[in-house]
């Protein structure tokens, strides 16, 4: 498993004030006093980003792992952040709306899906990155009611 992976979702007002000033992003990530304008749902993936991502690539869902991950990656200062355009989690959104779960889950115990180092994820771990997936769904969902972008940190 990997560095630490959060994601939030912004409002575009905020998102074009951040892609203006990189030194906005420590308010985002909680390193900068800020009011709460700058506090938004976020959810912590821990070490497991890129598992989620490559299960939801080997398992029906390429498209939605090709949009989410690392497509708007950009230079900020000494951090790794990437962003997903509104329309982009839109489209991320329908596509896990229609997210047969069980098939995933059995698809990636069948094809011995792998962690970032290539190690086959045991079994007994599926389950939670699954429902990982779910959260995403979710997350995104909520995010493309609101025409937000997301916004990823590798820590």
């Amino acid at each position: 498993m990997g560095v630490i992976t959060l994601m939030y979702a912004i409002p575009p007002d905020k998102m074009r004030l951040i892609r203006r000033d990189h030194e906005l992003l420590e308010r985002v990530f909680g390193n900068e006093p800020a009011g709460p304008e700058w506090q938004f749902d976020s959810w912590d993936f821990d070490k497991h980003w890129e598992e989620v991502a490559g299960i939801m690539a080997e398992c029906g869902h390429r498209g939605a792992s090709r949009r989410i991950n690392r497509q708007n990656f950009w230079d900020a200062d000494a951090h790794e952040v990437w962003s997903v355009t509104p329309a982009a989690v839109r489209s991320i959104a329908a596509a896990l709306a229609k997210a047969d779960y069980k098939k995933i889950r059995a698809r990636a115990e069948a094809i011995e899906i792998t962690d970032y180092w290539g190690q086959k994820i045991p079994v007994a771990y599926l389950d939670g990155l699954v429902d990982e997936i779910r959260r995403v769904a979710e997350f995104t969902r909520q995010a493309a009611e609101r025409g937000d972008f997301l916004l990823f940190l590798n820590e």
